[in-house]
C-alpha cells in the first residue's frame, strides 16, 4: 500500500494526519534566528501540517531570563490556544524563586518544564530537586536537552526516583543511541524526542525495530531549525505507517493535554 504521508511530502503538501511537535522554541537566542516569534512558529506549522507545538522560552532555558521568558510563552499560549502548549523555564541557581515561578506558570496554563544544563547546573545537582518534585507532584512532563551518555548517567537515578514525571529526552540518539534505547527499556516514564541537527542515518528505524515505537516523539527544535527536514526523517523512515502515526502524535497524546480530531 502506498504511504499517504510520503505522497503528501513529495507533493509539498502539509501532512493530513494529526501532528504534534514536542520540541519548539520561542524567543531570541545568542545565535541568529531569522524570526523567533510565536507567529513564525505558527506559520511554519501551517506550512508543514503541524497541528500543535509544545513550546518553551529560548532565553528562559538558555539564559535563565525569568520571568520574562515564561511571560513570552504564556502570551503565545493565550494568543494561539489551539496551536501552542507551553512549558515553563526554570533557574536552578535560584530554586526558591523558581518554585514560585512554576506555580505561577501552572496557574497561567503551562503544562510542563523545559530545562537545559547550558545554564551551568548539571542534572544531578540537588538544586534541580524542587523542579523534579514539582513535576512529580503534578504529573508534569519534563523536556530535557540531552546529548549522550553523560546526561543519561546523571539522570537515571532521577528517572527511578520521580516515577510520576514523564521524562522527555531531547535529541535522543544523536549520540550514544543504544544508551537512549536502554533508558526507554528500563524506565516506563522515559520518552525519546528526535530533533537533532546531527541526524544519524536509520536512527528512527533503529528505535522502532528495537521495540521503542511507543516512546518516540517527533520534535523539530523549531524555530532554531526548520520543521520540514525533521518531519521528513519520520515520514521517509523505513518503518510501518502505524509507527509513523505514533511518533507524529499518538505517543504525544499520552503526555500532553491534546484534542485531536475524531
Amino acid at each position: 500500500m502506498t504511504d499517504p504521508l510520503i505522497q503528501q511530502a513529495l507533493a509539498g503538501q502539509p501532512l493530513s494526519c494529526f501532528v504534534v511537535d514536542s520540541h519548539a522554541h520561542i524567543g531570541e537566542c545568542f545565535f541568529p534566528v531569522i524570526d523567533p516569534t510565536a507567529d513564525a512558529l505558527v506559520r511554519a506549522m501551517d506550512r508543514c501540517g503541524v497541528d500543535v507545538a509544545v513550546a518553551n522560552s529560548t532565553p528562559g532555558c538558555l539564559a535563565a531570563r525569568i520571568p520574562e521568558g515564561n511571560d513570552e510563552i504564556i502570551d503565545a499560549v493565550r494568543r494561539f490556544p489551539t496551536r501552542i502548549l507551553g512549558m515553563a523555564a526554570i533557574n536552578p541557581h535560584r530554586p526558591d524563586q523558581s518554585l514560585d515561578e512554576l506555580k505561577r506558570c501552572r496557574d497561567a496554563g503551562l503544562i510542563g518544564i523545559k530545562t537545559h544544563d547550558y545554564i551551568g547546573v548539571a542534572y544531578d545537582d540537588p538544586r534541580y530537586d524542587f523542579a523534579w518534585q514539582f513535576a512529580h507532584d503534578h504529573r508534569w512532563p519534563i523536556l530535557l536537552h540531552t546529548w549522550g551518555q553523560t546526561h543519561l548517567h546523571a539522570l537515571r537515578p532521577r528517572f527511578a526516583e520521580y516515577q510520576a514525571v514523564r521524562w522527555i529526552l531531547g535529541h535522543a540518539g544523536a549520540a550514544d543511541r543504544q544508551a537512549y534505547l536502554e533508558a526507554a527499556r528500563d524506565f516506563p516514564n522515559v520518552y525519546l524526542e528526535i530533533a537533532a541537527s546531527a541526524c544519524p542515518r536509520g536512527l528512527i528505524q533503529y528505535f522502532v525495530e528495537s521495540g521503542a515505537e511507543d516512546r518516540v516523539l517527533y520534535g523539530s527544535d523549531a524555530v532554531f531549525m526548520d520543521m520540514a527536514p525533521q518531519l521528513g526523517r519520520v515520514v521517509f523512515a523505513q518503518i510501518p505507517l502505524q509507527a509513523k502515526l505514533k511518533i507524529l502524535s499518538q505517543n504525544a497524546q499520552t503526555l500532553f493535554p491534546l484534542n485531536p480530531p475524531d
